[in-house]
């Protein structure tokens, strides 16, 4: 996230999508600051929480609540669905929602 954060050089046109199980940190502190500052900086957040055929897996249920409440969406998704979950979040970045 800080380096999409540091190289995005128009972030309040960009969907930022992370794919992630959100468990991969032992620094969960700044961790969640870098989502937070991610979250007001660039015009959608997605995080795909699992990324399956069968559109279910394993992931942080503390940290996706934690990414929800600072206004980020976070899906399992299918590779199928997964370009349909981009383009609502373009589409609703464009409304202004």
């Amino acid at each position: 996230m800080a380096y999409a954060h540091k190289t995005c050089s128009n972030p309040d046109r960009t969907l930022m999508v992370l794919i992630s199980d959100l468990d991969e940190t032992s620094d969960e502190v700044t961790f969640m600051r870098e989502a937070a500052r991610v979250a007001s900086t660039f015009n959608r957040f997605l995080t795909i929480l699992a990324l399956t055929k069968e559109g279910k897996g394993h992931w942080n249920v503390e940290n996706a609540n934690k990414f929800t409440e600072l206004g980020i969406v976070c899906a399992a998704s299918t590779p199928e669905q997964f370009p349909e979950l981009c383009a609502r979040e373009i589409v609703l970045s464009r409304s202004g929602s």
